[in-house]
């Protein structure tokens, strides 16, 4: 939060709601476009408590719902009334599911997100139903949504493909969450009173003895992706992190303070249209702690110098505790714009400061200027003078540290009652996508190289299961390992043997048999070492590794490894010619079907790469499978145009 001046607090909160009354119909319709989440202060909890089923609960502190671990499956209903469809309902299910969808520049599908989001904590699956509604979308709008909701529940739970029973992750007695997307095209006046959010049934049966109670609604002319992430993390837990209020105000000019919300810094902010709905920035370190799927870490005050990866590959993020206060502390994160966080504003070093109060952070947590409880401590001076301008970079670009005003020292560690932590950070610098400072006045901060004392390791295991095929979660042993998987995490051992100078990586999925293993040889220093990684397989489970092992330690006691083993397809169609390039000089096979599983096309070839042409096939959805001694290396839908 920026401030460059503080007034009384309460000729604030009058020309607040002085605003507020005198706010434009043209700011408040920007504001109503913006994904929503049903808030109820503690007066209300207590009268929806017994219409909410086993839903969501007021509580003490709050915590992530029950479904954000493991792989779990989550109904989607395509809905339509007689206006022009503008979903194609194959090309949903790939962008909700696909391993890697890429189609109309997409990063991967919603799916993948969650995947790299949680390292592979969390996999959904979701299952498409579409459902035609019984009036046109504009009646909807004036009677009430929650009516539409309520028909399209009906009419899933008549449905002989659904099973509501297939839905219940946590056990709770409900589908985990309903999720309505509306595929048809809005008129004008629809889409200025339409709104994507979050919300509750009460409790409608779902058969099966489950009931319908959590679902969001996504509704716009443009891409979902986006409002989808946003909406589906409500229904996870998480919270707003823009100012709900939409006060058309210049907070900058009247009081000298900026515009309360996170603005551009996320995906549960403005950054949800950073990407026009097509990509979604990456949850930030508070969020993904709050789900379960980071723990912090603690900062080591006696080092000399701190090192602080990318959030995004490293999963690691740093906590300050306010001392005696258990719902407040600082947050310590390195976010740059990598994959899907190339559509934050800038790069660096970001410090959070987290407030939790019960009655705040259950109506709006960011809604007062003056105290932000979920508040990004911006580095530099520029501040975003109303809601509108929370989305423009230009306000932005000086939030992290050392940032566009390369500022390298930050004295702010102070609670919000006033008590100096007593930390401060010198020498901030960011250096290959690293952020390093120092604790200690005095102690020159001059590299932000990653130094450990064994080595790091990054990997990852694609495999294609039958549907209910049991997958356990990932286990690591032996040395601090990141996996991360293309498709799922795949059940995985690492050890590494000091005394011996021995690494073994190992696959361990109980009941599988005919162990593959896989070598690399590799020379440092003229010295010749061979990682190898042992993969199981069977009809159920087809596998194929890359594994990453580097940042090798110079302790002579140590051997230095730095290997890849790695086995990657592409195909690639321009016009009418398919390119298939796949690493590895062994023989493999491509084989092309149409969409009635019939084989149109299929030939061996050897080496790195393979064309055919297509032209017979104009107009056409085929099926491309790359496989090698029948496992399996890349499957697509591709579109000859």
């Amino acid at each position: 939060m920026k401030h460059s001046n503080f007034l009384a607090a309460l000729l604030a909160v009058l020309f607040f709601v002085a605003e507020t009354l005198a706010a434009t119909s043209e700011s408040n319709s920007f504001f109503n476009k913006l994904p929503k989440i049903e808030r109820k202060g503690p007066a209300a909890w207590a009268n929806i408590k017994a219409n909410q089923g086993n839903g969501p609960q007021f509580m003490r502190k709050p915590s992530p719902l029950g479904y954000t671990a493991g792989t779990n499956k989550f109904p989607v209903v395509l809905v339509y009334d007689n206006s022009e469809h503008r979903s194609d309902l194959s090309d949903f299910d790939d962008m909700l599911n696909e391993v890697g969808y890429s189609r109309n520049n997409y990063l991967g599908s919603i799916r993948d997100y969650f995947i790299d989001q949680s390292v592979g904590k969390f996999v959904p699956e979701f299952d498409v139903y579409t459902a035609k509604l019984d009036e046109e979308f504009s009646f909807y709008v004036g009677f009430g949504l929650d009516s539409l909701v309520k028909e399209v529940a009906a009419k899933l739970k008549e449905n002989a493909a659904f099973n509501a029973a297939k839905y219940d992750a946590d056990g709770d007695g409900e589908v985990d969450n309903l999720s309505v997307v509306f595929a048809g095209t809005l008129g004008k006046e629809d889409e200025k009173r339409a709104q994507s959010y979050m919300s509750y049934l009460g409790s409608v049966d779902a058969g099966n003895g489950k009931k319908f109670n959590t679902h969001i609604i996504i509704w716009g002319n443009g891409a979902v992706f986006s409002p989808f992430v946003h909406e589906f993390g409500h229904a996870l837990g998480l919270y707003d992190l823009y100012s709900t209020n939409g006060v058309d105000l210049n907070w900058v000019k009247t009081w000298g303070v900026q515009a309360p919300g996170v603005h551009g810094w996320g995906v549960m902010t403005l950054g949800v249209h950073s990407g026009n709905g097509y990509v979604a920035p990456g949850y930030n370190a508070f969020e993904k702690n709050f789900l379960g799927w980071l723990d912090f870490d603690t900062l080591d005050l006696k080092a000399d110098v701190i090192t602080i990866e990318p959030l995004e590959i490293s999963n690691k993020a740093y906590m300050i505790p306010v001392p005696n206060n258990p719902d407040e502390w600082f947050i310590l994160e390195n976010r740059q714009k990598n994959k899907w966080d190339f559509v934050l504003p800038s790069h660096g070093l970001l410090i959070w400061h987290v407030d939790y109060d019960e009655y705040v952070w259950n109506s709006s947590l960011n809604d007062d200027a003056f105290h932000q409880y979920v508040d990004l401590v911006e580095a530099g001076s520029k501040m975003v003078p109303n809601f509108n301008d929370g989305g423009n970079q230009e306000y932005l670009v000086d939030d992290p540290f050392p940032g566009s005003e390369n500022v390298t020292e930050f004295y702010g560690f102070k609670s919000w009652s006033g008590l100096d932590l007593g930390i401060n950070l010198y020498g901030i610098m960011e250096e290959n996508k690293n952020i390093c400072f120092t604790t200690k006045k005095g102690v020159k901060v001059t590299t932000c190289d990653v130094k450990k004392d064994a080595f790091k390791i990054y990997g990852s295991l694609q495999q294609t299961v039958e549907e209910d095929a049991s997958i356990e979660p990932i286990t690591i042993s032996g040395v601090k390992s990141y996996v991360r998987n293309s498709w799922m995490i795949y059940f995985l051992n690492i050890d590494y043997n000091e005394s011996e100078e021995t690494l073994t990586i190992t696959s361990t999925v109980p009941k599988y048999t005919n162990p593959v293993v896989y070598k690399e040889s590799f020379t440092i220093n003229g010295e010749v070492y061979e990682v190898s990684l042992d993969v199981k397989k069977s009809n159920r489970v087809l596998t194929r590794p890359s594994i990453v092992v580097d940042e090798f330690s110079t302790n002579e006691d140590v051997t230095a490894l730095s290997a890849i083993t790695t086995f990657n397809v592409e195909l690639r169609l321009q016009n009418d010619n398919l390119q298939v390039f796949a690493s590895g000089d062994s023989r493999k096979n491509v084989a092309i079907f149409d969409m009635q599983g019939n084989k149109v096309y299929g030939a061996d070839f050897n080496g790195t790469s393979y064309g055919v042409n297509l032209a017979s096939f104009k107009n056409k959805v085929l099926l491309v499978r790359v496989t090698e001694n029948g496992i399996l290396l890349k499957q697509n839908r591709i579109t000859v145009k």
